[in-house]
């Protein structure tokens, strides 16, 4: 009896997949005297559940994970683990997803630079986290492109990463986003890149997928990026017929600019936001500007198509062209959320008004240190309090506030002696 048991029980763990124990970790090594010569050799040798661990070092390869679900993995972090796309005789996107891979195919802890694209995820859902991504230029999505095929839905993970100053002769400087994709996009700083066309920072063109799948924007920090025609931060427009659901929320707009090139007035230099149902909820939406003669400083809301909203907000000296414009038809639902001292006034078009309604504020947000950058709030801001608060990017305090008292010529005499 005991030995049938045995029989079965190892029958049993035969059917089993391979555990996490049996995972082999390949060696990289930049002098090419690890367990395979080159990353490339490694994910070639590489099966489910491996790890090809690079160590630092420079390393001049375009790399595609081949369907393969490993973990590729810097060592020493993305300061020190770079992936040189600027091979000579050689371009094309440094880090490729083509083949299915799906989340347990995993990108993490390197510097990708010098490509016409630093991440293509073609028909594929990876997770690509804690890199660097800089320096690349590609027609569309030059950081990183994500593109499907409507066979299904595609939802790759983006987290973590600082994507920078890459230009894009498309859409989409660092992020373009497009067809039957629906990635979560959290966690990252997406800072000085460009766009020949729009979406400076991130750049959506997709298709509808509903209120369950979605595209996910959230704590991200967008600083910084420039479109030459529409959207200098968050570029959004549905493909579709139904209107584009997207979730937009607890991230940071700062000092993005669009440029109107394509003779569009009303730009979006924050956001420009079009044929979507779009929710935009505790965003800080501060210094982003269009030129003279535009219009959308902070964000646009364009079409008719679609029931956008904007809550829990705070949208804050923008520098021209209003902090919020409605054209085309579009009637945004906007409620508790401040407008405060934007070039051009809080609300241009039909959202002119929008600051008098819905638990809307018209207060200064009291920011700890903005000319540093800090949008962090204090701890006396109206952002914070009921019933709207807390509005913004961060729903707790980042400094101490100074009461301000009001003052007469009395206390003044009192306070100095006289």
């Amino acid at each position: 009896m005991q030995r049938l048991l045995f029989v079965i029980l190892i029958m049993v763990l035969a059917t089993l997949p391979a555990s996490r124990a049996s995972a082999r970790i390949w060696s990289i090594l930049a002098d090419h005297s690890g367990d395979a010569p080159a990353i490339q050799a490694g994910i070639d040798s590489a099966a489910t559940g491996d790890t090809v661990l690079v160590h630092l070092g420079t390393y001049q390869e375009h790399i595609d994970f081949k369907g393969k679900l490993i973990a590729v993995v810097g060592a020493s972090g993305p300061g020190n683990t770079i992936l040189d796309g600027s091979v000579p005789a050689v371009s094309g996107d440094v880090v490729t997803f083509q083949s299915g891979e799906d989340r347990q195919s995993r990108l993490e802890g390197f510097t990708i630079e010098g490509g016409s694209r630093g991440v293509w995820i073609n028909a594929a859902e990876p997770t690509v986290i804690g890199n660097i991504i800089s320096g690349n230029t590609g027609a569309s999505g030059a950081g990183i492109l994500c593109e499907g095929v409507s066979t299904r839905l595609w939802a790759p993970l983006i987290r973590e990463n600082e994507i920078r100053q890459n230009a894009a002769s498309g859409n989409g400087g660092g992020i373009a986003i497009q067809d039957a994709m629906i990635p979560e996009v959290v966690y990252n700083v997406i800072f000085d890149n460009q766009s020949h066309q729009c979406g400076g920072g991130i750049y959506v063109f997709t298709q509808d997928s509903g209120p369950d799948l979605q595209t996910i924007l959230q704590n991200n920090v967008i600083d910084s990026n420039v479109a030459a025609n529409q959207g200098g931060g968050i570029y959004v427009q549905g493909a579709g017929a139904t209107p584009l659901t997207i979730d937009i929320g607890f991230s940071v707009l700062i000092k993005n600019s669009a440029q109107g090139a394509g003779m569009s007035m009303s730009t979006g230099g924050a956001a420009w936001l079009s044929n979507t149902s779009a929710i935009g909820h505790h965003l800080t939406v501060v210094k982003n500007t269009v030129p003279a003669g535009k219009t959308g400083g902070g964000i646009v809301f364009d079409g008719p198509g679609g029931a956008p909203q904007l809550e829990r907000s705070i949208v804050a000296f923008n520098t021209s062209g209003g902090g919020i414009s409605c054209t085309g038809g579009a009637t945004p639902t906007i409620r508790y959320t401040i407008g405060w001292s934007n070039g051009g006034g809080n609300g241009i078009g039909n959202c002119n008004g929008w600051d008098q309604t819905n638990g809307n504020l018209v207060t200064d947000p009291l920011f700890c240190n903005l000319d540093a950058g800090d949008v962090t709030v204090s701890t006396l801001s109206p952002a914070l309090f009921p019933p709207g608060g807390p509005m913004g990017a961060y729903i707790t305090a980042g400094c101490n506030g100074t009461p301000v008292l009001p003052t007469t010529w009395g206390s003044l005499k009192a306070r100095f002696g006289h």
